[in-house]
């Protein structure tokens, strides 16, 4: 049961860093494309 435990964590890990590196990527593409061009609307920027 250990075994199974400790790769069950590590897959976790895995996932969480990956999802983490992905939702900054395209965070990135937002600011760098999109951000600066797009008008600003105070009820965008509410739940910030």
């Amino acid at each position: 049961m250990r075994p199974l435990s400790f790769f069950f964590m590590i897959f976790s890990y895995v996932i969480t860093i990956g999802w983490g590196l992905f939702c900054l990527y395209l965070l990135s593409g937002f600011l760098k494309q999109d951000f600066l061009k797009s008008d600003f609307a105070p009820t965008q920027w509410g739940m910030v």
